[in-house]
């Protein structure tokens, strides 16, 4: 294959509690290929479940470490492309975001491209492949240009964000976020709503539901309550309230819905 275009699979089975990590000499892709991984580095650490895409980049975290949380294990695709490919398209404006965002089209084609370049002999013509692999870049970056779904957020508060997201399961209290960036508990709400949009309690809230909704929609056999638990939800009753105000649906229902495991 192309030495600027690689892509390999990375399996990770929970039932023999595997956990490993990535380094990376090259920016590229990491595509959730099927159940739920947690990933952390030095500096962050997110929930991705099938369908997701997040980059990586070796100059501000080289290493990442992963554990699958769903009960059937994960698996996820790892892509490199060369830099100035990249360099480019951030000249354009595409953001590269570091947190997971869902993009069927780069994960579909990233299957196939699996499954020919596992069952292709090493002395093939790759370039099928590094052409497909050219194909999930603009799909992903075309995502990342100029389509963030969303106002832009004053720089001050991209820590709360970033806090929010990285302790998604654990309980976070507004005083916490509002001592990240030096606010008063009511300064902080009332500037915080003002830069977002919405209060931080229901930002978070609905941060939390849409990871678990991409969860639900992962194949996993993993049961509402474990789910909720990860996104943030101690309790079942808790987190089937929370997804029905803002989904319209319990998770149950999504989940049948979305063809999950019900």
């Amino acid at each position: 294959m192309s030495d600027d275009l690689r892509i390999h699979r990375v399996v990770a089975r929970t039932e023999e509690q595997s956990s490993g990590s990535l380094t990376a000499e090259t920016p590229g892709m990491v595509t959730i290929l099927s159940g739920v991984v947690k990933f952390c580095s030095s500096d962050t650490a997110f929930i991705a479940a099938e369908g997701d895409v997040f980059w990586r980049c070796p100059q501000r975290s080289p290493r990442v470490r992963y554990l699958a949380l769903s009960r059937r294990g994960a698996e996820f695709a790892c892509t490199s492309f060369p830099a100035a490919v990249l360099e480019s398209a951030a000249a354009a404006g595409a953001t590269r975001s570091r947190f997971p965002r869902r993009n069927t089209t780069a994960t579909s084609v990233l299957r196939v491209l699996l499954e020919i370049t596992e069952s292709m002999p090493r002395t093939a013509d790759w370039r099928v492949v590094s052409s497909g692999l050219r194909q999930v870049l603009q799909a992903a970056l075309a995502q990342d240009t100029g389509t963030s779904g969303g106002r832009a957020v004053e720089e001050r508060f991209v820590p709360v964000l970033d806090y929010m997201r990285e302790h998604l399961a654990e309980h976070i209290s507004v005083d916490v976020l509002a001592g990240l960036i030096g606010y008063s508990r009511f300064h902080f709400v009332r500037r915080f709503t003002e830069a977002v949009g919405d209060t931080p309690h229901h930002y978070l809230t609905a941060l939390r539901v849409g990871v678990a909704a991409r969860y639900l929609d992962a194949d996993t056999d993993d049961t509402i309550a474990h789910i909720g638990r990860v996104c943030g939800f101690p309790t079942a009753a808790g987190f089937t309230r929370a997804f029905r105000r803002h989904v319209g649906v319990t998770p149950s229902e999504y989940r049948a819905r979305h063809g999950g495991v019900a």
